[in-house]
């Protein structure tokens, strides 16, 4: 059998974008049991940090989530990751301004400077999003692209639709490269 290799992801986004609720429809795809039956909607404000190991096909991956509210704390955790998601919610245009000043913050980390970043734009689903390049353009995405040296991706997402997620699953088992919106 397979060594299976280990991708330890750091989950971060300001509070309230659905972390918790993505985190639990990876599960969910991985038919990882969550103990919540059909109740996975139900979240709150993940206080402090959340970790969930995922054995799924021939991978094996951590997330850990920090909770919106500890961003103090974030730096913490930097070194122990592999590749970082920062989750951006694109229905809610007055939060992208401090979500944008937080993803620029942990991008400058020492400690971050290399490894994979995958941008989530979620809430997808919800009326009056921001689009992509929209997004692309507030964020100066371009420009974080240029400055990186690891690759950039960007997905776009509903944890509560489900839409996009498959495919932020199969980046993560080394599936896919090529359905981000990388370029």
């Amino acid at each position: 059998m397979a060594q299976k290799q280990r991708q330890d992801v750091l989950l971060l986004g300001c509070e309230g974008v659905g972390k918790t609720l993505f985190v639990r429809k990876l599960k969910q795809l991985c038919k990882i049991r969550t103990g919540l039956g059909n109740n996975i909607f139900a979240t709150m404000p993940t206080v402090g940090v959340e970790l969930d190991e995922i054995v799924f096909q021939k991978a094996q991956f951590s997330i850990r989530e920090i909770g919106g509210s500890f961003v103090p704390v974030w730096p913490r955790y930097f070194d122990d990751c592999k590749q970082l998601f920062y989750m951006v919610d694109v229905a809610n245009p007055p939060q992208l301004a401090i979500s944008t000043i937080e993803f620029m913050n942990v991008l400058t980390a020492k400690e971050m400077q290399g490894k994979p970043v995958t941008l989530l734009l979620n809430k997808t689903d919800l009326p009056h999003t921001l689009s992509t390049s929209e997004i692309s353009s507030l964020m100066r995405l371009d420009d974080i692209r240029q400055s990186l040296e690891a690759p950039l991706r960007v997905f776009e997402i509903s944890s509560f639709t489900d839409a996009g997620v498959q495919l932020v699953l199969d980046e993560l088992l080394g599936k896919t490269g090529k359905r981000s919106k990388q370029d």
